[in-house]
């Protein structure tokens, strides 16, 4: 799996997405679905989910991150990506 660029929110938004629907066996998933209400992501898939994230990102997800807003989205997920993979000029933009 080769690691994405952070270029454009959109490209993140699908790799992403390509994370959860390899990791969670499903073929579709749109950017507001509510995965953690809905049940679609649990605590043992947010783990496997978490690793393979930091794989494809070459990123390090740490307590601060585990926030559940985070993860409610495949949007939340990519904006939270996006963060950990923006130059320290573009993360302070975003506060």
């Amino acid at each position: 799996m080769a690691l994405v660029p952070p270029s454009t929110s959109d490209t993140v938004l699908d790799a992403v997405n390509e994370c959860l629907i390899e990791l969670l066996g499903i073929t579709e998933l749109p950017p507001e679905t509510d995965l953690v209400d809905s049940g679609v992501l649990n605590s043992l898939s947010m783990v496997g989910l978490i690793a393979k994230l930091e794989r494809r990102f070459d990123i390090s997800i740490g307590k601060e991150d585990l926030d559940l807003a985070n993860f409610q989205s495949p949007l939340a997920l990519a904006r939270m990506v996006g963060r950990k993979t923006a130059g320290p000029a573009e993360a302070g933009r975003d506060r």
